[in-house]
């Protein structure tokens, strides 16, 4: 599991710019991603305060009795904060037991009263400070032209997964065809990125980026929609395959 640190200046003509740190940056991802598909983030700019208030945050929803979580209760994968038990329940091939809360967050943020009280505050700041994190990556991740190698047992739908930990150590990522285990480093995110030139979102389809495709190296995925691939990913259940071997070409 590779540390990336994210502190250098920004590219300003005015303010200065430190090319080497920034292509440190570069070719750390580069390796990170090509290797693992994962890496820790640290001097991202986050501050510690609004790291440890999140999961403080989460943890106050979970403490609530039940009645105030039955407030926030549905299998509408549409709604804007979803909590449940067991998500895919009937799609799985195993059950998964747990409670699970889903917020949408992005691109525009909810107003206030549209997200539990004990943690809503939080979670609007957390968002704001994790999407501007995500703008400096994605720069990052273009210069360096690389997503990841290798398909996990289990993956998130999304481009770039920013993952905050807490102390409860027991995450693994799969390389190699060994699980490892995530070291817990204080204050780093973890991030989860996709496969090598993954799609790009335009208004109606996301497809491969063409900068990343040649005659050697040919598209990997057919354009999909966004709504079509969330349908397959919702619907295939927890385990077994990525969702994205459905879309391969």
């Amino acid at each position: 599991m590779s540390l990336v640190g994210l502190k250098y200046k920004k590219r300003n003509k005015k303010r200065g710019d430190d090319p080497i740190k920034r292509e440190a940056v570069v070719d750390a991802v580069r390796g990170a991603s090509e290797t693992w598909g994962f890496f820790q983030v640290i001097n991202h700019g986050i501050p510690e305060a609004v790291l440890e208030e999140m999961i403080d945050g989460v943890r106050r929803f979970f403490g609530q009795d039940g009645e105030e979580r039955k407030k926030w209760y549905t299998r509408d994968v549409n709604a804007r904060v979803v909590y449940n038990s067991n998500f895919d329940l009937y799609r799985s091939a195993a059950a998964t037991w747990r409670d699970t809360v889903f917020c949408e967050m992005a691109p525009h943020l909810p107003q206030p009263e549209q997200l539990p009280s004990v943690c809503r505050y939080i979670m609007v700041e957390y968002t704001k400070q994790v999407m501007k994190l995500g703008r400096s990556l994605f720069q990052i991740l273009s210069e360096a032209l690389e997503l990841t190698l290798g398909t996990p047992k289990h993956t998130d739908s999304d481009f770039l997964t920013v993952l905050l930990t807490d102390q409860i150590r027991g995450l693994q990522v799969l390389y190699q065809n060994q699980w490892v285990d995530v070291p817990l480093v204080a204050g780093a995110l973890v991030l989860v990125t996709n496969d090598r030139n993954d799609a790009i979102r335009s208004t109606e389809l996301y497809r491969p980026i063409e900068v990343l495709v040649s005659e050697d190296d040919p598209p990997r995925y057919r354009a999909t929609t966004l709504a079509e691939y969330i349908t397959h990913f919702t619907s295939k259940g927890r385990g077994g395959t990525s969702a994205l071997l459905h879309f391969r070409v």
